[in-house]
């Protein structure tokens, strides 16, 4: 596991390489170079803030952060504070409102304090060394400019997680000194809108019903718990909303502590997957805040999550910066000479990619630029725990995965997610999170079908993500069409009461076909799980059905058969599937679309498929299992489960 100061050292590794490379673009005016949907501006702010989650632990023990600005070493609390008035200030030929009115309505706003928010929390953890030391005059402009932002953003928030962002700010402004006419009154109907979230049994929305993966982790809990140490006590029922968001997060943490392995990594599934050990950030979080969980267990998920990362993310260091280093004196691409040495703490490193172990953009939403990953920097706040805390001790306590087979689900009955944990893997069977209402996706973010949409995730399988041409029905079935210009996805299913440790849906695979339907029933097994299928056709359509992909980094894909079973394997992992059908099917293996599988370039599958059925119903009965070279295990008799059907 990684040591304080491990943890410590990469945070600089991976911060500090993205803030030289912004630098490098606002030495030469440039926003952003590969921007998110929203518009260059607030890709540039992703690439200025979010570093500002991982390193303000570092400014506060004396540090020395440098870059190199227009070729010279300039301290990095400098250039951040010259951003800010750069882009805040109205004379500034460089503001980041001189486009506003060709970004949409309200877009501006929002998404940059999105941003701004974060770097001033960052701010107020190193106050002394990034807040005290700015002249009082600018710090006006950068209080002004930040509150009428953050002012706009609330009264036309995205009605979700996103209000924590103005609040966030005001909170912050506010322990700086820097009270507004309508501060109090926007915290207090903010917060009691975000409270208006909570669902009970530790779980909130995040807006719409339905909408549930780490985000529940990385942001509906720990925001909250993030407001009560930046918020002054004497705020006005600051106690009571402390009690209860600490007692939801204790409700919640012993269900989360089954979603990682016994690797460290949590099971990828949903959407913001490039933000990577986000998902461990909570634990910090609890620690801080004192909410009842073991600080060594804690620490141990959190350290053994950001090192799974550190140690399997693989970088092409394609535009990486060049490092700021006494052995290299060339920046910029200029050739003006560093002034100074500096010390270890500015050294390689890489930027962190779009991708999740490797550089892989279309793996990744709309809404991600190339700096967008960096609110993975928010684990890093487990660095304002100090070297003896417990947190950092070596724990007795295991993860869930570590300790034994599982099956645990939540509590409240509407949410089906069953975390299923075997020789230290995790699967993930999802039969509720999804981003469709009343019949109709509502975001369109890139591939909401494979992140939500599989039938089980895995902690070390990954999975494909789909381009138009090539539909990856990896852990899914999927129907196409007799000429092969359309096949379906697993999206807009209805889900039934999860009962007897058997999940149930139904769902339409064409919206233009509504007779043609897929009932199915999971039924989570230990080492395997099991999905039987009515399909109802109401014209003539190829089924097909996949089973866990594994990523690969070369061309080592052995493939064994036999008459009702393939079984197909990685270098470390095997992948196989038995089936039994009421027709004849072909077993064979596919592949993702190259570089859009999370894990690898890439990824193989087994899969069974049929020949062009004509209408009519048929019943498949197919067993899926994951393991460890070595450790395989036998599938069941599918063709016994087909007797039952």
């Amino acid at each position: 596991m990684l040591s304080r100061k491990e943890m410590k050292s990469y945070a600089a590794e991976l911060c500090l390489p993205l803030m030289q490379r912004t630098a490098n673009r606002a030495s030469e005016r440039i926003f952003a170079f590969k921007p998110d949907q929203v518009g260059f501006v607030p890709a540039y702010l992703e690439n200025l803030c979010r570093p500002l989650w991982g390193i303000a632990p570092l400014f506060l023990e004396d540090e020395k952060l440098e870059i190199i600005y227009e070729g010279r070493r300039i301290p990095a609390a400098q250039f951040i504070k010259n951003e800010l008035l750069a882009g805040l200030s109205s004379d500034s030929d460089r503001r980041w409102d001189a486009n506003r009115e060709y970004m949409g309505d309200w877009v501006y706003e929002n998404q940059n304090i999105t941003e701004l928010a974060g770097l001033l929390i960052g701010f107020f953890f190193a106050k002394e060394k990034l807040w005290d030391p700015i002249p009082k005059a600018e710090k006006e402009i950068i209080a002004d400019g930040l509150y009428r932002m953050a002012e706009t953003a609330f009264d036309h928030s995205w009605p979700n997680n996103h209000y924590w962002f103005p609040l966030f700010t005001f909170t912050v402004l506010k322990r700086f000194g820097y009270t507004y006419s309508r501060t109090d009154e926007m915290l207090s109907v903010g917060l009691d809108f975000l409270d208006s979230l909570y669902l009970g049994d530790g779980w909130y929305k995040d807006g719409e019903f339905g909408r549930f993966d780490y985000y529940e982790a990385w942001a509906l809990h720990l925001y909250p718990l993030l407001w009560t140490l930046i918020a002054d006590e004497s705020f006005e029922g600051y106690a009571e909303r402390k009690e209860k968001y600490v007692s939801r997060t204790n409700e919640f943490l012993p269900f989360f502590t089954h979603w990682f392995d016994s690797n460290g990594a949590q099971v990828p599934f949903g959407r913001s997957l490039c933000y990577r050990f986000a998902a461990s950030a909570l634990f910090p979080l609890a620690v801080l805040a004192g909410c009842d969980i073991d600080p060594a267990l804690a620490g141990r998920i959190t350290r053994m999550n950001v090192d799974f990362f550190r140690q399997n993310y693989r970088s092409e260091n394609s535009g990486t910066p060049e490092p700021v280093s006494s052995k290299n004196n060339v920046v910029n691409g200029k050739g003006e000479a560093a002034a100074a040495d500096t010390d270890s703490f500015t050294k390689a490193g890489t930027v962190l990619e779009e991708g999740y172990l490797y550089h892989s953009p279309g793996t990744v939403e709309r809404y991600t630029s190339d700096g967008g990953s960096y609110w993975c920097c928010k684990a890093f706040l487990s660095l304002l725990l100090p070297e003896n805390h417990p947190f950092w001790a070596e724990s007795d306590g295991l993860l869930p995965a570590e300790q034994g087979d599982f099956r645990v689900s939540p509590k409240h009955k509407e949410i089906q997610l069953v975390f299923e944990g075997h020789n230290g893997l995790v699967t993930l069977y999802n039969n509720s999170a999804q981003y469709v209402k009343d019949g109709r996706l509502t975001h369109f973010f890139g591939d909401m079908r494979a992140w939500y949409g599989k039938f089980a995730y895995a902690s070390w399988a990954g999975f494909g993500c789909n381009t138009s041409d090539n539909v990856s029905y990896d852990s899914m079935i999927s129907l196409m069409t007799p000429d092969g210009t359309m096949a379906s996805h697993r999206v807009g299913w209805k889900s039934f009461e999860y009962a007897d440790g058997v999940l149930r849906s139904v769902h339409t695979p064409f919206a233009n076909d509504p007779g043609t339907t897929v009932e199915t029933e999971i039924i989570p097994s230990g080492s395997y799980h099991i999905r039987i299928h009515r399909v109802h056709l109401s014209q003539p359509y190829i089924v097909r059905e996949g089973g866990f992909s594994l990523g690969r980094w070369d061309d080592y894909v052995p493939v064994q058969k036999k008459e009702h079973e393939i079984r197909l394997s990685n270098r470390e992992y095997t992948s196989a599937l038995s089936v039994a059908a009421t027709v004849p099917v072909k077993l064979t293996s596919d592949i993702t679309q190259a570089n859009y599988h999370l894990y690898a370039p890439l990824a193989s599958y087994p899969v069974y498929k049929t020949d062009l059925l004509p209408a009519g119903d048929y019943f498949f009965a197919a067993a899926f299992g994951l393991w460890r070279r070595g450790e395989e295990e036998q599938l069941p008799d599918t063709e016994n489960l087909m007797k039952n059907v």
